[in-house]
């Protein structure tokens, strides 16, 4: 694991090719943000969505803590390279932390009764075709713009 952890940091700062990096990259390159909240109304959340509207990461800023969908993100590169869930941790913060340009204290990952909250505060921000319906969030969303 540490050889691992080493290359991709050596990588990231020399801007070599990793195969690691070039899938989180794949995946953040489709990613759109959005403001919102889920859990506090005070802000500081910010969900991180693909082209298809689903939730791939979420930030809670109050709380320090960086979420990532198991089933779009944390399987996903579980299954690709092999990884045990300490790896994974350490090279997603790795990797939020480069792209963001913030320090991240914890990457957790959630299954898929416990991302309900976050698709449905998702789904009145962004409406698709089948969550789109009026509301007062989706009315103040739209007046933002």
């Amino acid at each position: 694991m540490t050889h691992l952890i080493r290359d991709i940091q050596i990588d990231l700062i020399l801007g070599n090719t990793n195969p690691i990096i070039d899938f989180f990259n794949a995946i953040w390159s489709d990613l759109s943000v959005c403001e919102t909240y889920v859990y506090h109304n005070n802000g500081g959340e910010i969900i991180y969505y693909n082209s298809r509207k689903e939730w791939i990461f979420y930030r809670d800023d109050k709380n320090d803590k960086f979420w990532c969908s198991y089933d779009r993100y944390w399987r996903e590169i579980k299954l690709e390279f092999d990884l045990e869930y300490g790896e994974i941790k350490i090279i997603t913060k790795l990797l939020v932390e480069n792209a963001l340009d913030v320090n991240v204290a914890n990457i957790l990952n959630l299954k898929q009764l416990q991302q309900l909250p976050i698709q449905k505060a998702l789904n009145i921000i962004i409406p698709t075709p089948t969550t789109a319906r009026y509301s007062p969030e989706i009315e103040a969303c739209i007046n933002k713009i």
